[in-house]
């Protein structure tokens, strides 16, 4: 999403919501293309999102399952996380 957007995004959602809380969940690691170890980090990613699939920057949380401690682990949470289907049309 981009770390901008994501701040953006988590910052609304937290300042307009009583029952709703985002908590990061994608990757905040700042290599550079260009770094010390950059090319194994990005095969490392590649290598992750070919067996997990893709992740999201940000879940949002309905307050009452929201993480109580900060750093609290984004895997932890998936497991408390309430899919909504969206309803027919």
């Amino acid at each position: 999403m981009g770390d901008w957007a994501e701040s953006t995004l988590k910052e609304l959602i937290a300042g307009n919501s009583s029952n709703l809380s985002p908590v990061h969940y994608g990757d905040t690691n700042q290599i550079a293309a260009g770094d010390t170890g950059f090319k194994e980090y990005y095969l490392g990613e590649l290598e992750a999102t070919r067996v997990f699939g893709k992740r999201p920057d940000l879940l949002v949380y309905c307050t009452d399952i929201a993480p109580s401690q900060p750093g609290e682990k984004a895997s932890k949470l998936t497991s408390r996380a309430r899919v909504r289907k969206k309803p027919p049309s």
